[in-house]
């Protein structure tokens, strides 16, 4: 049962990167802080390259990997997007539907069968996404409204698409591929810093927005990418000795930590409302990956 441990630590860990992500966003837009901290990131991984074990390591892998930087690289910019216009303790439930969306895609697209727990999970994951936005007990309407206008909300939706394929990936690296999981985020961080880097290049100012990013919030991103590598090497221990989907179980607690200490850090309104809905989230998402 060590994976628990490991999968308790990348829960507690990712809660803390959210709150910390949350503050530094007041001071960068989210294409700086992604930027930056993927750069950061990388910094800090670059010693596990010069001690890597590289003996399974391929052409393959390495393509693989790349892939997953990519899409881990969109899907982050979009859950920071997200996550520095709306309130922390309504974008960390939302990031609960993880385990569903997953569930759904596999049986939209691949014809495997949902079996009544998990349809259940499905029914206790929209009835905390319906609690969450509920806020006027006379227009029963009004969160599907909220969520069919919030562009913010649709960005965490589809990083959740993009997380469930790399989640996927992680897998078959460190277990199929047996890469190490120190050497796998390293190459990963590596390609996601570049990808980034071409991105701002691309999308704003290049390393004038990175030079920006880094006066305005350098010493709070350095300890967001000291604790997003954290929770992400104690993932990938986690997924080396069990099935996926229960570590994300696990890791989805997070949202829980990141709800009830981010909406007091920050006076959001609603809050016990917002954590019973996120702990009515995880649940479902518990009885999806079981």
């Amino acid at each position: 049962m060590q994976w628990v441990i490991f999968a308790f630590i990348s829960a507690v860990l990712s809660g803390f990167a959210v709150l910390i992500g949350k503050r530094t966003l007041f001071r960068a837009h989210a294409m700086q802080y992604s930027a930056v901290l993927a750069f950061v990131n990388m910094m800090i991984t670059l010693p596990f390259l010069l001690v890597a074990d590289y003996t399974s390591l391929n052409f393959d892998a390495i393509i693989l990997i790349y892939f997953a930087s990519l899409l881990a690289a969109f899907a982050f910019l979009l859950a920071a997007k997200s996550i520095r216009h709306m309130p922390v303790s309504e974008s960390a439930p939302v990031f609960v539907l993880g385990p569903g969306i997953t569930a759904i895609l596999a049986f939209l697209l691949l014809g495997e069968r949902l079996t009544g727990v998990q349809a259940s999970g499905i029914i206790f994951l929209i009835i905390g996404l319906y609690l969450l936005e509920s806020r006027n007990e006379k227009n029963i309407f009004e969160p599907l409204k909220i969520y069919f206008r919030s562009k913010y909300i649709h960005y965490i939706i589809l990083a959740l698409v993009l997380y469930a394929v790399t989640a996927v990936i992680d897998r078959v690296i460190v277990g199929i591929f047996k890469i190490p999981p120190q050497t796998y985020i390293a190459l990963a961080q590596l390609f996601v810093a570049i990808n980034f880097l071409v991105m701002l290049h691309v999308f704003h100012d290049g390393l004038k927005d990175f030079k920006i990013g880094l006066q305005k919030a350098g010493w709070w991103i350095l300890l967001a990418g000291v604790v997003t590598v954290g929770y992400r090497l104690a993932y990938l221990q986690a997924v080396k000795t069990t099935f996926v989907g229960l570590v994300i179980a696990i890791k989805r607690m997070s949202a829980l930590f990141a709800t009830i200490i981010g909406g007091e850090l920050f006076h959001e309104d609603r809050l016990f409302r917002k954590a019973i809905a996120c702990f009515v989230m995880i649940v479902g998402a518990i009885l999806i990956v079981l």
